[in-house]
């Protein structure tokens, strides 16, 4: 049972089933999402406006990465043996967002967390152009509370990038070298909560 995650520019995340678990192709899209922030999009590409006057859209165009967790790692998805598949994407040119799903159960996606330059902690977030890397991580006493687990699931990332339009005006490093604050930043995120770690 092979599944595809993917964003397109037109705002929206897709799931789809690759093949069924026989081995045969599919292509279905088992469900679809759009973020809060691509909705004001959705009616200028319904009328197919935005080939008229720049700039382009963009919506979802970040890469996106898992995190599959496996207590017996048998290749089995067992959710009451504690595994599970998250997934996240952010916007990349489509703006400063970061998106979680808890995908362990493929057929009905959860949106776990999001998180944007309004997120009290991530004022430097920028476009995300940073594909995000999912990891385990030792965090010692980071937490607060020093349990010696090896194994906190953890997301790290770039600030993004600071550019981009403002209608038809560049904005950030698209419009001159000057000095930027906005992107200059290293993130680490508890990748279930999507907690500020560093």
């Amino acid at each position: 049972d092979i599944r595809l995650f993917f964003g397109t520019n037109d705002g929206v995340v897709h799931f789809v089933r690759n093949t069924l678990q026989n081995g045969t192709d599919s292509g279905e899209e088992t469900a679809a999402f759009i973020p809060l922030e691509m909705l004001s999009m959705q009616y200028t590409l319904s009328q197919n406006m935005a080939q008229l006057a720049p700039p382009h859209p963009y919506g979802m165009d970040g890469e996106a990465v898992s995190l599959v967790y496996e207590t017996v790692n048998d290749g089995n998805i067992t959710p009451s043996e504690g595994d599970y598949v998250w997934a996240f994407i952010g916007q990349r040119r489509g703006g400063p967002g970061l998106y979680a799903f808890n995908l362990t159960d493929p057929d009905n996606p959860v949106l776990k967390w999001k998180i944007t330059n309004q997120t009290p902690g991530f004022e430097q977030l920028a476009l995300t152009f940073s594909t995000p890397q999912a990891v385990r991580m030792d965090l010692g006493d980071a937490l607060g509370t020093d349990d010696g687990d090896a194994n906190t699931p953890v997301l790290i990332f770039a600030g993004g990038y600071n550019g981009g339009w403002d209608g038809n005006s560049r904005v950030g490093k698209d419009a001159g070298d000057g000095s930027d604050t906005v992107g200059n930043s290293i993130y680490i995120v508890n990748a279930d909560t999507g907690d500020l770690i560093w």
